[in-house]
């Protein structure tokens, strides 16, 4: 079957996205254990709203032993938190700002708290 389209200007699902920085909305928080490490991650599904890769998807993770990255989320967001514990599921549908950047030697594309 011949299909008679120009994909010059499409982006393909799988390309990556360029580095930069990007708005987006927290879609999921989820906990999820390091199996080599034993150490619980908090995962945070975020969904980009920029064009041009709105819709697109990227991972924030923040380590349990390290928590600075778990707080960058809260103070990002302009969530409160208290003494006593976070409340994650606060942190779904709000709007945040990311970087992300590659990796030269290791080509692995890096999600940061912009």
């Amino acid at each position: 079957m011949r299909i008679k389209v120009n994909l010059d200007e499409v982006r393909a699902e799988n390309e990556p996205i360029p580095d930069g920085r990007y708005a987006g909305v927290i879609e999921k928080v989820y906990s999820k254990t390091d199996e080599s490490t034993e150490v619980e991650r908090i995962v945070f599904q975020i969904q980009l709203t920029e064009n041009p890769v709105a819709g697109k998807r990227v991972w924030y993770t923040a380590s349990m032993d390290k928590l600075e990255r778990l707080k960058a989320v809260f103070v990002a967001t302009k969530t409160a938190w208290n003494k006593d514990g976070v409340e994650t599921d606060d942190l779904v549908n709000k709007e945040i700002l990311v970087k992300l950047s590659t990796d030269a030697k290791s080509e692995r594309q890096w999600v940061n708290i912009a």
